[in-house]
């Protein structure tokens, strides 16, 4: 896998391709430095309507066990972490997915996580 400037992905793997999505206003905001590993790196999921959602958040396509918050704390930051990321917004019966997904691409060695 690899990402363009654009931050558009370019993967083989179909089980990545987003949901069906509804045309409300989800994204996903990133850190405005660059991701290095070793550093911190945040990732917010932004949805635009007044109700109070859950959300849940996928890396590559699969969800992230326990990571249920509007935002993804990376820290530290690994190359491991580099991926495919969506957030899912889930509002009464009704689940959208971030219609662009985000393209991470860690720079650095990999380090530990404490």
């Amino acid at each position: 896998m690899h990402c363009n400037l654009q931050l558009f992905c370019i993967t083989e793997d179909p089980s990545i391709a987003p949901l069906p999505t509804l045309m409300l206003n989800v994204s996903v905001e990133h850190s405005d430095s660059q991701p290095i590993a070793g550093e911190r790196y945040t990732l917010t999921c932004v949805y635009s309507r007044n109700a109070e959602p859950s959300f849940q958040w996928l890396m590559n396509g699969r969800v992230l066990s326990g990571e249920m918050s509007n935002e993804l704390n990376l820290h530290p930051l690994n190359v491991t972490d580099s991926g495919v990321y969506a957030c899912e917004v889930r509002v009464d019966s009704t689940t959208i997915r971030s219609p662009v997904p985000y393209c991470l691409v860690v720079e650095g060695k990999t380090t530990a996580r404490v």
